[in-house]
This record gives C-alpha cells, structure tokens and sequence, in this order.
C-alpha cells in the first residue's frame, strides 16, 4: 500500500497509460503508474480541492499534504462533515464543526485570514512549486 498523495486529476493520464495512449498535453494531472512498481515513492507534496453545491448548499476548498488538511468553509453557517476519507484521517474528524478536541488549540478569525492570504499571495506555496 502507497502512502504517497495522488489528486483526481491524475487518474485520466494513469488510466491512458495503462491503456497505452499518450495523455494530451492539456491534462494537468500525471500518471502515478510508478507507484505500482514502487509504492514508497513521492508523488505530490500536496493536493487541492473543491467542493460546490449541486443540490444543497456548500461551498469548501481544501490543501492536503501528507501531514496536513486545511478546509476553507464558505459557508460556515451549514454543517460540513469533512472528507470522504475522514473516518480513517489521523484527525478523526466527524463533523468540520466540532473537530476532535476543539478548544484545546484554536485560531482565531484573524489567523485564518492570514492564513488564507498567505495561501492567495503565494507566501505559503509559491506557483513555481505546484
């Protein structure tokens, strides 16, 4: 089993090489068929995300690396119960709203706006490095 981190984006090119079809040039996302071969690879540094609202309300982004999850709610205000994955996360996080020992350590709204800018203005993660 690999623990490296793959995005969504890289499924198309895995699955065209496999196939043995070159991906087009557009795609964004790589091929990890390398991690078949040897699951104790880097792939990423980190992935991104998004989640919209089709038939209810929500609005989230979120940057995952291997030792962090950062979720931006858009709306605050309606429950989130965080990744699909969230059951298995070292977090255990149930509910966005009521993360596993809250209050033991907290940001405020002005950490989380620095936060948020420092992601926007490239102080956090450069473009050169995604």
């Amino acid at each position: 089993m690999s623990k490296s981190i793959v995005s969504v984006i890289d499924i198309a090119p895995t699955l065209l090489e496999i196939a043995g079809v070159a991906a087009p040039a557009q795609f964004q996302g790589q091929s990890f068929t390398k991690l078949f071969k040897d699951p104790a690879l880097a792939f990423r540094q980190h992935v991104f995300a998004e989640h919209n609202w089709h038939d209810y309300e929500s609005h989230e982004r979120m940057v995952r690396s291997k030792d962090f999850l950062y979720i931006l709610n858009s709306r605050p205000n309606l429950s989130n119960h965080g990744p699909a994955d969230s059951n298995n996360s070292p977090a255990r996080i149930k509910d966005i709203n009521r993360p596993y020992a809250a209050g033991g350590m907290y940001s405020t709204v002005e950490d989380l706006y620095l936060f948020d800018q420092a992601l926007r203005n490239e102080r956090l993660l450069k473009k050169a490095t995604l």
